[in-house]
C-alpha cells in the first residue's frame, strides 16, 4: 500500500467538532486503505470543505481548510487575521453562543462517559470575548535577519509571525511589535526561546528567557524598551528562581483585585493565576456563595495556589487551610494573607498532592501531618465540613478517594470543584459520587473565549 502524499488537498464533509475545536471528517487515502479520522482546522459541522492534509501521526490526519463549498449557519468572520493558522485560538470562526453550547456539551458528554449524574445545569458564565488574556507565553525564533514572536502555529511547534493579538489585554497587545523589534536587535536573539507576558495592577511585565549572557548593549536596548513602553523587563537566565530585574534586583510583583471581598492579591509574572481577571471575580464569588455560611467554618483548600479562593473564604469568616505543591505559591499565599489582614484565620502548607504519600495525607501519623494544624483535631465538631478543589489539568489525582475516606474528613459535606479539564473533572466526579456525594449543580465559566478551553465549576454535597 502506498503512503499518503502530504500535503494533499481533499474534499471533506464535516460531521462533528472535536474537543480541540477541529472539524471532524473521514478520510480514505485509497481503496485499500482504512478509513481514518481527519481533524480540519477552521471548519464547522455541516460544512463541505477542501482541506490540505499537513501531517499524519499515529493514524490521525491533520488538515487545514482551503476552500468551502457549503458553509455552516454558525460560521462568523474571525476577528483576527491570524486565524486559523495561529494556535492561540480555535473557535474564532464560530458564533459565540454556539461556542458556549459546544463547550457545555463537551462537559456533559464527559459526565455521561463517567456515569455521573447531576441535578442542575448552570447557565454558562461569560465576559469579555476579546482582550481578556492577562498572561501569555510567546515563542521566539530568529530567522536570518528576521525574528518571529508569537504563539505556536496550529500544526506544530513553529512560531507564528504574529503582528497583533486580539486575546491579549490591551496593555500586553501593544507590546508585541516594539518587543519584536527590540529582540531582533539583541546580540543573543538566537538564544531567546520564549517570552512571558503578564499584566495586572501596575506596569505590565515582560520576562525574557535567555540561554546566553546578555551584553551591555543588549541591556541598554531592553532598558530603552522599558522607557518607551512603560513595561517592566525581567530577565530569566535559568529556572524560575533566577528571575530578576535589568538592574539585578529581585523581580517586582503585580496584583489583581477581588473588589467584592475588598482584597488585593500580589503575584509574580511566573506564578499561576487565572488569566481572565474579570471571569475570575465571578468564579470566586460563585464558589464563596456556594460554601456559605462561613463564619467559624473550617474549610480545606486543595491546590490553593496564591490564595485566590482561600483568602475570600477567610474574609467571609472561615478558618481556611490551604495546601499546595508549589513552595513559592505557598509563600505568596502567606504574604497575601498578611497583606490583607487574614493571617489569623488562614494557614498555608506546601505538600506534593500527587506524591505516593498524599494518599495518607490526613492520617495523624502521615509524613507532614503535624503541619496540618487544626485538621488533625479529633473532635468531630472541629473537623472541616467543606473542601475546595482547584487542581491542574490532570485532576485531583489518585489520592482523592483516600482523602474522602479519611477520618479527619469524616464530617465533610460540601465539595466545590473548579476544573480546567472536563475529562479529569468527570473522572473525579465519579470518585466523589462513589463516596456518597451528589453533583448538585455544574456549569462552565468561559475563561478563554475563542479557544477550546473549558473551565468547569461543580458543587457536590453529601448527606
Amino acid at each position: 500500500m502506498s503512503r499518503t502524499r502530504i500535503p494533499q488537498d481533499t474534499l471533506f464533509e464535516i460531521t462533528a467538532l472535536s474537543a480541540d475545536g477541529f472539524g471532524l471528517a473521514n478520510f480514505q487515502a485509497n481503496e485499500q486503505a482504512k478509513v481514518r479520522e481527519v481533524l480540519i482546522k477552521g471548519s464547522l459541522p455541516g460544512e463541505k470543505v477542501t482541506a490540505r492534509i499537513h501531517k499524519r501521526r499515529r493514524g490521525q490526519f491533520w488538515a487545514e481548510a482551503q476552500a468551502f463549498e457549503e458553509l455552516s449557519p454558525e460560521r462568523v468572520t474571525p476577528a483576527c487575521a491570524h486565524f486559523p493558522r495561529c494556535g492561540g485560538c480555535a473557535l474564532q470562526h464560530m458564533d459565540y453562543a454556539q461556542q458556549l453550547r459546544h463547550k457545555q456539551q463537551l462537559l456533559l458528554d464527559e459526565l455521561i462517559r463517567a456515569g455521573v449524574d447531576y441535578q442542575q445545569l448552570r447557565a454558562p458564565i461569560s465576559g469579555p470575548r476579546l482582550h481578556y488574556r492577562s498572561k501569555a507565553r510567546l515563542g521566539v525564533r530568529k530567522l536570518g535577519d528576521d525574528l518571529l514572536l508569537g504563539f505556536r502555529e496550529s500544526f506544530g511547534s513553529r512560531v507564528l509571525r504574529m503582528e497583533q493579538c486580539l486575546t491579549l489585554t490591551a496593555d500586553l497587545a501593544r507590546l508585541v511589535e516594539p518587543l519584536r523589534n527590540t529582540l531582533l536587535g539583541l546580540s543573543i536573539a538566537h538564544a531567546i526561546p520564549q517570552i512571558e507576558l503578564a499584566s495586572g495592577e501596575g506596569p505590565p511585565q515582560v520576562v525574557v528567557r535567555h540561554l546566553e549572557p546578555l551584553s551591555i548593549g543588549d541591556l541598554q536596548q531592553l532598558k530603552s524598551l522599558e522607557l518607551t513602553t512603560g513595561a517592566t523587563v525581567l530577565l530569566q537566565p535559568g529556572g524560575p528562581t533566577t528571575l530578576h530585574s535589568l538592574d539585578g534586583w529581585q523581580a517586582g510583583l503585580l496584583s489583581y483585585g477581588l473588589p467584592e471581598f475588598g482584597l488585593d492579591l500580589c503575584f509574580g509574572a511566573l506564578d499561576f493565576t487565572q488569566v481572565n481577571l474579570a471571569l475570575n471575580q465571578q468564579l470566586v464569588a460563585c464558589v464563596v456563595a456556594q460554601l456559605a455560611p462561613l463564619a467559624g467554618a473550617r474549610v480545606l483548600d486543595m491546590f490553593c495556589g496564591i490564595g485566590n479562593f482561600s483568602l475570600p473564604l477567610a474574609q467571609r469568616g472561615a478558618q481556611v487551610l490551604g495546601i499546595e505543591g508549589s513552595e513559592s505559591s505557598v509563600a505568596r499565599a502567606q504574604a497575601n494573607a498578611q497583606r490583607n489582614g487574614l493571617a489569623r484565620n488562614s494557614q498555608f502548607v506546601a505538600m506534593d498532592l500527587y506524591s505516593k504519600e498524599a494518599s495518607a495525607l490526613f492520617e495523624p501519623k502521615a509524613a507532614g501531618a503535624q503541619n496540618l494544624g487544626w485538621l488533625m483535631d479529633a473532635n468531630p465538631t472541629k473537623q472541616p465540613k467543606a473542601m475546595l478543589l482547584d487542581p491542574p489539568r490532570s485532576g485531583a489525582g489518585p489520592a482523592l478517594s483516600s482523602w474522602l475516606a479519611s477520618r479527619a474528613l469524616a464530617q465533610l459535606s460540601d465539595v466545590a470543584y473548579v476544573s480546567c479539564n472536563p475529562v479529569s473533572f468527570a473522572d473525579d466526579a465519579k470518585v466523589l459520587q462513589g463516596a456518597g456525594f451528589t453533583l448538585e449543580q455544574v456549569g462552565i465559566f468561559d475563561m478563554f473565549p475563542q479557544t477550546a478551553h473549558v473551565e468547569t465549576f461543580g458543587m457536590f454535597r453529601r448527606g
